[in-house]
């Protein structure tokens, strides 16, 4: 039912192809070099954004979006055509939770075999999984400079 040999490249196409849409190509990641980020330093930092998302049908999956703040507002400014100093809280985590509600959408499809109905719950900001005691199915990090990053885990029961 669930393509897992091959989950990790499919997390990762659906992240740049959700980065790429929402920034129009904009966002300044280097989506070819893989971030040295540590998940755990990410969760602990202040300027990190965190967003949840759920799949609930027909599988149970949870996907998570970690990015430094600085990062985002460049996203979300690209995305709106605007300066990053006119961006906001509200701007910049509507365009993560954006973002993650293209990339697991895209993602789940592509890692169903067979023809399914798709049931995903709505993005739930300052919300992380990391802590509920679920395991990591997969993770991806990319970065834009050593101070900028954007992390998409997936998680399982």
């Amino acid at each position: 039912m669930i393509d897992i040999k091959n989950i990790n490249a499919i997390l990762k196409a659906a992240a740049v192809e959700a980065i790429d849409a929402i920034s129009y190509g904009r966002s300044g990641i280097d989506f070819a070099s893989p971030s040295a980020v540590s998940s755990g330093s990410a969760g602990s930092d202040a300027g990190v954004v965190c967003i949840a998302i759920s799949v609930e049908v027909p599988v149970n999956l949870k996907f998570s979006l970690k990015a430094t703040r600085g990062l985002m507002i460049s996203i979300a400014a690209a995305a709106l055509e605007t300066a990053e100093n006119k961006i906001g809280a509200d701007e910049y985590m509507d365009t993560g939770a954006e973002i993650l509600n293209i990339a697991a959408g895209t993602c789940t499809k592509k890692i169903l075999t067979g023809n399914f109905s798709l049931k995903l719950g709505l993005p739930e900001k300052n919300k992380d999984w990391s802590e509920s005691g679920l395991n990591i199915l997969t993770q991806c990090r990319f970065a834009r400079d050593a101070d900028d990053y954007i992390i998409f885990t997936i998680y399982a029961p």
